[in-house]
This record gives structure tokens, C-alpha cells and sequence, in this order.
């Protein structure tokens, strides 16, 4: 998992070991290496409208408190993962998705950029359905 790996990039560019990381935090190092290594996959938990609660995850916790990465640094690197995740390329349709994740669209745009984001995911690489 994208986020997973996020997360050891960072740690080891940091020259953190795992075990600083852990001892900040309420989780115990063989968990923290089975999240780095994509075996486990905390939620990112939804919050009333259905948006996404990117500082109430694990993931958050983890960079913001165990990595000491700014909040608005670790939100950023966690959508970009997310985002990463559903495959999007093109820098519009990222910004597009970001802004949908994090709740900052209209309904009427809402549905624009999913039904965008499905019909380009059914395009190959040569521009055919």
C-alpha cells in the first residue's frame, strides 16, 4: 500500500528508526512495521458528511507525532498517497480528486469529477475506450 510505504520513506529520511517512532506513540513497533510494509491498513476514518478525516487517522498520527511533520505537510503527503492510490496521473484530475476527498466541491461538481475520474480510468494510453 501506497501509504504504508509513505510512511518508511519518511521515517528513514528523517533517520528515524522505528522503535523512536513507536515509543511516541500508543502502537508497538511489529504493528508499525506491518502498516510500512502493507500488510495492515488502518482506516482513514469518514467524518459526518462523508468527506474524509485525514487528521483523525493513524496515518496522520504517525507523521505528525512520531515523524514530528507538520500537520499541514503530513495532510498533504496522505492525500497525495490517497489520490495515488486511485491511479489518477493527470495533475487537473488530481487537484480535482483532492478537492473532492477533502470535501471542498459542490455536489453538482462532485459527480463532474467522479464521472471524469471513471470515464478516463476506461481510456488506454492511446486514447481509446
Amino acid at each position: 500500500m501506497i501509504l504504508g510505504r509513505l510512511l518508511k520513506n519518511e521515517r528513514e529520511a528523517l533517520g528515524k528508526t522505528r522503535k523512536e517512532v513507536v515509543d511516541k506513540l500508543q502502537i508497538t513497533e511489529p504493528y508499525l512495521f506491518a502498516i510500512e510494509k502493507g500488510t495492515k491498513h488502518p482506516r482513514v476514518p469518514r467524518n459526518e458528511d462523508g468527506h474524509l478525516d485525514i487528521t483523525g487517522s493513524l496515518y496522520y498520527t504517525i507523521l505528525t507525532d512520531g515523524l514530528e511533520i507538520s500537520p499541514e505537510e503530513a495532510e498533504g503527503l496522505i492525500l497525495d498517497a490517497l489520490i495515488q492510490e486511485l491511479g489518477a496521473v493527470h495533475p487537473t484530475l488530481r487537484l480535482l480528486l483532492r478537492d473532492e476527498l477533502t470535501g471542498n466541491l459542490s455536489e453538482e461538481d462532485r459527480r463532474a469529477v467522479l464521472a471524469l475520474y471513471q470515464g478516463l480510468k476506461t481510456i488506454d494510453k492511446k486514447g481509446r475506450p
